[in-house]
């Protein structure tokens, strides 16, 4: 919950009363929605606002768990965003008018600055940038960005609304007995994120629904939070997950790594980063090596496929297979390990493209 955790943080620095529901690790079952239905009918009332993370393969489970709570939630001020609201706002808000919502407000882009302004006004209509439907009135938005100021003064990941932290690492790290969650605690990562948007336009990923601009934490920033996270929760070990171009420029690299072990911190940090391949392919073997001296012992990138047509879809670069090569020879004399993600099930795809 790592976009939800940043929201909370935002938030509650800015004196907002805030809570992630968690709707995961719940026992396997066809009745989540239900659950979560009945849990807002019991709880809808000490919130003055809930918002839902929305993407494609949830959109069900939420009109479902609305269409349960309805009556609870008919006058209660929902927000919904993620990547359906991003990239089909006026979609999504037609199909939650028919559902019967009549306060809502559709959040594109990023949602600290937004969400806080509505909680402070207590509106919905009349807020710049929001798409929202309320006593029937419907207000178009447009994406709200935050600048590269704003974004490097954002709070640190609050432990409070870690839900990671809260409901496995902390209850076994005090309990001093790792028991039945060793592996998974001693194998899991903190998900962190240093960048907003991206440059590329790949036609798979949402990010670029948010944010079209690359919006970056400064190396020393990322540190500073890093060790702070270190300090106070324990955690060791990092993925950069966002965007896949982390590391877009050579400099904020080297500005990173150098942080990073002036302060001694590779001797217990661990960190992977996705990269994207033509960043990560033109970098010199001496940025591979600096890197695993600062803690990341390997390299992350998204191969999705070799295969020409297929990359034209997905408007990713044409010599994949070349940067492939590249990454991988410098992964060796780094001695790093290499990962890849690959996307299968694509349009214009076969058996015999995936076999190659």
């Amino acid at each position: 919950h790592l976009g939800l955790n940043r929201l909370a943080s935002y938030l509650s620095a800015k004196g907002h009363t805030v809570q992630v529901i968690d709707t995961t690790g719940r026992p396997a079952s066809l009745k989540g929605p239900e659950e979560l239905g009945d849990w807002l009918i019991e709880h809808a009332d000490h919130y003055r606002m809930i918002g839902f993370h929305t993407n494609s393969w949830n959109i069900n489970h939420i009109l479902r768990t609305l269409k349960r709570a309805h009556k609870k939630l008919k006058n209660k001020k929902l927000l919904f965003g993620g990547p359906l609201p991003n990239s089909e706002p006026l979609r999504m808000t037609q199909l939650l008018i028919d559902q019967g919502i009549e306060h809502m407000g559709i959040v594109q882009g990023l949602g600290e600055k937004i969400t806080d302004e509505i909680l402070i006004q207590d509106k919905l209509i009349g807020i710049e940038g929001l798409w929202a439907f309320q006593k029937g009135q419907l207000q178009r938005g447009k994406k709200v960005a935050v600048t590269s100021a704003e974004f490097e003064k954002f709070p640190y990941l609050s432990l409070e609304h870690n839900t990671f932290y809260q409901h496995y690492w902390k209850p076994v790290m005090e309990r001093g007995d790792l028991g039945e969650h060793a592996m998974n605690i001693i194998f899991s990562s903190q998900g962190f994120d240093v960048n907003r948007g991206c440059p590329f336009q790949c036609t798979y990923c949402s990010v670029p629904q948010y944010e079209e601009k690359l919006i970056l934490f400064s190396p020393k920033r990322v540190v500073d939070e890093l060790e702070h996270l270190a300090r106070e929760a324990g955690f060791f070990m990092f993925t950069f997950t966002n965007s896949n171009i982390m590391f877009y420029s050579r400099e904020w690299i080297e500005e990173f790594c150098h942080e990073i072990i002036g302060r001694g911190m590779e001797s217990y940090l661990n960190w992977t980063a996705y990269h994207h391949p033509s960043v990560i392919a033109r970098m010199p073997l001496s940025v591979y090596h600096l890197m695993r001296k600062a803690g990341s012992s390997a390299i992350v990138f998204g191969v999705q496929s070799f295969e020409e047509k297929i990359d034209k879809i997905f408007m990713r670069p044409p010599n994949t297979r070349e940067l492939t090569e590249q990454i991988n020879a410098k992964c060796k004399a780094a001695k790093m390990q290499l990962t890849v993600d690959y996307i299968t099930g694509v349009p214009g795809e076969n058996l015999d493209i995936i076999e190659e």
